[in-house]
């Protein structure tokens, strides 16, 4: 069973989500702290996702969630939801997102990793939002020390450093900090981040590739 949640569609969404995204965060079963934008918004549309989760024929089939920017972050959350409230067995969970910003603080990270041991985020070139919100205020490393109680991220990235065609080569991030190589996507300038590089993922602008029923015209 797959189940993708829809990202941020407009740059005018983008730029709200960013601003929410800089504000509170809130306790998520008690495996730290998320951002409360991305809380609310899975609560919102939990009721659609719970009746597939409760399907009788379904009850053994294994799960992968997925989404892009907004969605990434939800299914995210929505992983967690579905093992804890014992729809399904860690082992039964799969996380594959894109462009995906960082949910919760680095005890979330930290629980997430061990609740959901497969999760791949995966990061096109110099995208944005995956740098979103900031996880440290100068140029050093992201920094997992819970007691700085900053954003930061969970789940292993797979970085497309020079973009995303049929012959793109990528790179399984594994290096240090955990979740947060500083070798990878962390190692641009901030700068340099770019929205084009957010809103196509292997060479389809994300939003109409969807409108148009995942079809490849090339």
């Amino acid at each position: 069973m797959i189940i993708a949640f829809r990202g941020t569609t407009t740059k005018l969404q983008l730029f709200v989500q960013t601003a929410y995204t800089l504000g509170p965060k809130e306790e998520f079963y008690a495996m730290g702290k998320v951002q409360r934008y991305f809380k609310d918004a899975l609560e919102a549309i939990w009721s659609n996702v719970q009746p597939f989760l409760e399907l009788a024929d379904y009850k053994s089939y294994s799960i992968s969630f997925t989404g892009h920017s907004l969605g990434g972050a939800l299914a995210s959350l929505a992983a967690v939801r579905t093992v804890k409230d014992g729809y399904r067995t860690s082992n039964q969970i799969k996380l594959i997102t894109f462009g995906q910003p960082r949910v919760g603080d680095s005890t979330f990270a930290a629980m997430h990793d061990q609740l959901i041991p497969y999760s791949f985020r995966i990061v096109n070139k110099a995208d944005l939002v995956p740098h979103l919100p900031p996880c440290k205020t100068t140029n050093d490393m992201c920094d997992p020390d819970p007691e700085r109680k900053s954003a930061y991220h969970h789940g292993t990235e797979i970085w497309y450093s020079n973009g995303m065609d049929v012959n793109a080569t990528y790179r399984v991030c594994a290096g240090l900090p955990f979740d947060e190589d500083n070798t990878c996507s962390n190692s641009l300038p901030d700068l340099s981040f770019k929205v084009d590089d957010h809103t196509h993922y292997f060479d389809q602008m994300v939003s109409q590739f969807g409108k148009s029923g995942c079809i490849d015209d090339d």
